[in-house]
This record gives C-alpha cells, structure tokens and sequence, in this order.
C-alpha cells in the first residue's frame, strides 16, 4: 500500500460513513488540521497515527498484511480477537471500545486455549474402607 492509497482510501472511509474530517480526526485522536493535511497529501500519518489510521481501515475490510504490518507477524492476534476489534471500531466508531473489545475477546480466547490443554478429569473414585 503506497502513501497516495492510504490517504485516499482514508478520504473514501470518512465520506463513506458521512464523517466530517473534524468527526474523523476525534476518532483517530488528531486535530482536524492533521486530517486535512493527510487528505490533501500535504502530509503522511507516522508512528501511531499511521498504526491508528490502518487498524480504522483494516476494520470494514480486514486485510493479513495490513495485519500483520500492525501487530507484527509474531504476536498476530487471534481472528475472533480481531474480528471484535473491527466489529466495535465500525459499530460504535471508538477506537477506546474497539480496543476493550478485543482485549475481552483476547481473554476469552486465552481461557479457551487455557481450557483445551488441562488434561481430562474423569469421575472421582470413591474409596472403599
């Protein structure tokens, strides 16, 4: 994904969704005139504007790679954990409620791999005396 893709694709994202660039920028935890910027190619989101713009339109179209530049390729999220985060960004459009949603989900899905690995307990025996 080149600069132009992504602050075009970011302009597409925020009409979409009927978001002034000002609506926009109180999600992404900006100042609109850094919106403005972006859109107009003056500038390129870095650090973790550039992490927070991806993750906002990864949600709506959830891509490996665009994952996988986010998270890393080592500490990739589990899909449920992922699909929370997306489901939650899109629905409320709080970047603050997508992350508790994937961190409820992560923990869900720690207690799930947790739960696979105990071994099997039968039935107690009742001793005989």
């Amino acid at each position: 994904m080149n600069d132009i893709d992504i602050r075009d694709r970011l302009e597409a994202y925020r009409r979409r969704h009927h978001q002034s660039q000002d609506e926009l920028a109180e999600l992404l935890a900006v100042d609109m005139g850094t919106v403005s910027r972006w859109e107009r190619h003056k500038e390129f989101p870095r650090g973790k504007n550039l992490r927070a713009v991806l993750t906002l339109l990864n949600a709506e179209h959830p891509d490996e790679e665009v994952l996988k530049q986010l998270f890393g390729e080592a500490s990739l999220p589990h899909r449920d954990v992922i699909i929370a985060f997306s489901q939650a960004l899109v629905t409320n459009g709080s970047l603050d409620e997508a992350i508790r949603a994937a961190k409820l989900a992560e923990g869900l899905q720690e207690r799930r791999e947790r739960a696979a690995q105990a071994p099997e307990v039968g039935p107690a025996r009742q001793s005989v005396t």
